[in-house]
C-alpha cells in the first residue's frame, strides 16, 4: 500500500494521487516488477525502491551517467550504453537467499557487443535499442542479441507488450511507433512534445483503459498521454511539473508516473544541463 498525499480527478474514471516525494537527482527513469508488485526508481547511483510511507530505499548499486533498466522473469536486466566504457553492457539483478534474507546481487552476462540505449521485455524476449536505429531481440541466457528491427535513427525509449507488440518513442519527432513483428513498422501517434518514456496497460480496474494501450510521459509539458487504437492522443494526466521522466504501468491497470521538480511557468528558462533535483510519483487509481 502506497502512501498518498492528494487527491485530484483528471480523466473520467482516473483519480491520480501522489504516492510519494523526496530528494533525488540524476533521475533516469522508474521500473515496475509484476512479481512483486515493487515500484523502483532508476538513476545515477543505482535502484532506489519506494517504500510503503512514500520514501526510497536503496535497493541495487550501479554508479553509470546513463543505463536503462527492464523487469523480466529472470530478473531486473540493466543495459549500459558502450561509451562508458563497459566491454559487457549486461548485467542482471537476481535476488538470492542469504541468511533467510533476500538480497539482490548483480550477474554481468558475458556478451561483448555495442551497447544501447533503451531496453524492454515481454513474453521472455528482451529488446535492445541502439542509436543507429537497430533494435535487437535477445532471447537471454548466454546467445548473442540479434538484429531485429531498423528505426529512424536517434535517442528512442522502447515498451514490449504481450503478444510480440513494441512500441517505438522517437524523443525529439514525438512520434510513436509499432512494429508487430520483426519485418517493419508504423506510425501510431504523433504528438507535439518530447516522447520521453513508453508503458504499456492491460486495463486492469479502469473502464477507460479495458482496450490495452500504450501510454507515454512527455517533455516540456508534463503529460502523461494514451494513445488510442486509431492512434488519437488523450491526456490522462497534466501535471503542474514540467516534465515527466518517466510511466509505468502495475499487473492492475494502475498508472505510475515520475515527475521532476519545476513549474511549467520556469521551464523555458532552465538550463538544457540541468538535471531533476526532486521527484514525485503519481498513480492513477480508481475512484
Amino acid at each position: 500500500m502506497l502512501f498518498r498525499s492528494r487527491e485530484r480527478v483528471e480523466a473520467p474514471g482516473l483519480q491520480v494521487n501522489t504516492v510519494a516525494a523526496f530528494e533525488r537527482t540524476g533521475l533516469l527513469g522508474l521500473l515496475y516488477q509484476p512479481g512483486n508488485d515493487r515500484l523502483l526508481v532508476v538513476h545515477r547511483d543505482g535502484l532506489e525502491r519506494v517504500t510503503a510511507d512514500g520514501t526510497g530505499k536503496p535497493y541495487v548499486d550501479f554508479t553509470a551517467r546513463r543505463y536503462a533498466a527492464t523487469a523480466t522473469e529472470a530478473g531486473i536486466v540493466l543495459a549500459t550504453p558502450a561509451v562508458l566504457g563497459r566491454p559487457r553492457p549486461l548485467t542482471l539483478v537476481r535476488e538470492i537467499a542469504v541468511d533467510g534474507d533476500q538480497r539482490p546481487f548483480q550477474i554481468p552476462y558475458e556478451l561483448y557487443f555495442s551497447g544501447v540505449d533503451e531496453i524492454a521485455a515481454a513474453d521472455g524476449m528482451v529488446y535492445l535499442h541502439q542509436r543507429d536505429g537497430t533494435v535487437l531481440r535477445w532471447l537471454g541466457g548466454g546467445a548473442e542479441p540479434a538484429a531485429y528491427l531498423r528505426v529512424p535513427p536517434g535517442k528512442a525509449v522502447l515498451e514490449a507488450a504481450p503478444g510480440g507488440a513494441l512500441f517505438i518513442g522517437l524523443n525529439d519527432e514525438g512520434r510513436v511507433l509499432v512494429a508487430e513483428d520483426g519485418t517493419g513498422w508504423r506510425p501510431l501517434a504523433r504528438f507535439d512534445s518530447e516522447v520521453v518514456d513508453l508503458a504499456w496497460t492491460n486495463g486492469g480496474l479502469y473502464a477507460a483503459l479495458a482496450d490495452g494501450s500504450v501510454i507515454f510521459g512527455t517533455g516540456g509539458q508534463g503529460r502523461v498521454v494514451r494513445v488510442a487504437e486509431d492512434g488519437r492522443p488523450f491526456v490522462l494526466f497534466d501535471a503542474d511539473e514540467a516534465e515527466v521522466v518517466a510511466v509505468q504501468a502495475a499487473e492492475d491497470g494502475t498508472v505510475y508516473a515520475l515527475t521532476a521538480q519545476g513549474s511549467k511557468q520556469v521551464a523555458a528558462a532552465r538550463s538544457a544541463s540541468s538535471e531533476p533535483q526532486a521527484t514525485v510519483r503519481v498513480t492513477a487509481t480508481p475512484p
